[in-house]
Parts: C-alpha cells; sequence; structure tokens
C-alpha cells in the first residue's frame, strides 16, 4: 500500500513540473528576416547604388532608420530607378514572401517624412496587396499616413485592422518627389510567441515537490524495513 502511495505521489510531482504550458498568441511582426523582392531603388549609369539595400535584409530586419536620410537603414527608392524609368505610372515596390499563409492583422511600411533639400518627401500614395502564389493580387487598400508632430522625421504608413489571406504581400509606392525612403515594410499577424515555454514554478509548487520527493523517499525506506 506504501509503495503504491509513493508510486501515486511520483506520478503526481511529475504532472505539475513536467507539463509544457502552451505557447501564447500574439500580434507579431510575421515579415521579419523573411526574404524579398523590390523595382524602384535607385542605381545610377554606372550602376552604383548611393542608398542601397544592404544583403537583401533591410527593409525586413525589423530596423528604423533614424531621420537622418545618410542612416544606412534607408533605401533609396527613386522614379529614375533603371527598372521603372520607362514604366508609366513610375511606382516602386516590395513584395515579401512570408513562406507560408498566414491571415494578418495590420500592414504598413516606415518612411522618411521629407528632406526638402534632398528632394525626399513621403509617397503620395502606398497601396497593399495579397496573393497566395506571388502573380495573381488581392487589393487589401491605401495606406493611412500616420499623424505625426512637427520636426518629426520619419512616419509610418499602413493599415492597422486588415482582413486578408496570403503567403505574399505587395507593399506599391507612388512617388511624391524623385525619392522615397524607406527602412521597413512590416506584416502583422496572430502567432505564437514562442513554440515553448518554461512553465512558472511559485513557491507552493516548489514546497509541494519538496513534501512529495520526502513522503517518496520515506515511503521507500518503510517499504524496504517491511520486507526484512
Amino acid at each position: 500500500m506504501k509503495k503504491a502511495l509513493s508510486l501515486i505521489l511520483v506520478a503526481v510531482l511529475m504532472s505539475v513540473l513536467c507539463i509544457p504550458a502552451s505557447a501564447a498568441m500574439t500580434e507579431q511582426n510575421v515579415a521579419i528576416n523573411k526574404s524579398y523582392t523590390t523595382a524602384g531603388i535607385y542605381a545610377d549609369q554606372s550602376g552604383n547604388i548611393p542608398y542601397p539595400d544592404e544583403e537583401g535584409k533591410t527593409l525586413t530586419d525589423g530596423q528604423y532608420a533614424s531621420g537622418d536620410y545618410n542612416d544606412a537603414l534607408w533605401v533609396g527608392f527613386n522614379i529614375g530607378a533603371p527598372d521603372i524609368a520607362s514604366a508609366d505610372p513610375k511606382v516602386g515596390s516590395v513584395v515579401v514572401d512570408l513562406g507560408e499563409s498566414f491571415d494578418i492583422t495590420g500592414i504598413s511600411g516606415h518612411f522618411s517624412a521629407g528632406a526638402a533639400d534632398a528632394g525626399i518627401a513621403p509617397p503620395s500614395k502606398v497601396t497593399f496587396y495579397a496573393s497566395n502564389n506571388g502573380t495573381e493580387w488581392t487589393l487589401i487598400g491605401e495606406g493611412v499616413k500616420e499623424e505625426i508632430a512637427d520636426g518629426d522625421l520619419t512616419l509610418n504608413i499602413g493599415i492597422d485592422e486588415v482582413e486578408a489571406t496570403g503567403r505574399y504581400f505587395k507593399m506599391e509606392i507612388e512617388f511624391a518627389t524623385n525619392w522615397a525612403f524607406v527602412s521597413e515594410f512590416e506584416v502583422f499577424a496572430m502567432a505564437e510567441e514562442s513554440e515553448t515555454e518554461t512553465p512558472s514554478t511559485g513557491d507552493g509548487a516548489v514546497i509541494f515537490a519538496i513534501v512529495a520527493l520526502l513522503a517518496c523517499a520515506g515511503a521507500a525506506v518503510v517499504v524496504k524495513a517491511a520486507k526484512r
């Protein structure tokens, strides 16, 4: 009987300490570190890119550029970029591949609010699209410019409440001047915060574990002595 009791206590103890916690679902930027393609990044006739997309990572690295347009986190889109110079209208774009389909809740781009001396201004219009295959696109809507205070040098343009599904998402940029500077393309969805989570054990659980271990040890001693 006492041996059976000890086994029950061990089972209860293991259930308390070993049950994995459920991962929390939170709204996250699921575009972070995802691959993407672009159109409209400026390069001169020699192929030099003054405001480059660093290694194809700048626009989904999760980092916002500062107000300084020389910040390396800015990517310079321009109406004279070779791949859109002959287009009508001249539209820059970023297409991100999330790797799998998501039901998204929000979408936005982070832009320079303008530098008049450099011909930089926020886009006149930013439009977002969703796709399951990267070729057929469904309109999500036109982005809304964030209200900013005088002197603020950056802003977000996006849609806060979205009901759209897809693996690929596109941001199209219509220019107000020659330049539009972008530092981030964000796509938000509900996702697991982590695959595994260390369970939290308070003082009560610790005390219970100690008592259970002592009980098991005591029961084992009694059983052993009874057998002699």
